[in-house]
């Protein structure tokens, strides 16, 4: 999990789903963007550098408790790529 401080900029974040996307190891890593834009080119870039999903936060507790239930059992279940790369993600 990559966490960002709200002062970051968007493009902060951004630069680092890019640096992931770069780099063979850490591509294949799941990714899942939780964001306040909804602006579409935000949501696209996101996707074009590898997001496998992306999430407007909600601005209420509740419905970011469901977000991150359905989140959680999505990922309970599906079939992860295994990383046999000696380079790791850091």
């Amino acid at each position: 999990m990559v966490g960002f401080r709200p002062e970051d900029a968007a493009h902060d974040r951004l630069d680092v789903l890019e640096w992931m996307h770069d780099n063979p190891v850490c591509r294949v890593v799941p990714t899942i963007m939780l964001s306040n834009s909804d602006i579409d080119g935000d949501v696209n870039r996101a996707y074009e550098l590898g997001v496998n999903a992306f999430f407007t936060k909600p601005t209420q507790m509740q419905e970011m408790v469901e977000i991150f239930t359905l989140i959680a059992h999505f990922w309970s279940i599906a079939k992860c790529p295994t990383i046999t790369a000696t380079a790791k993600c850091v």
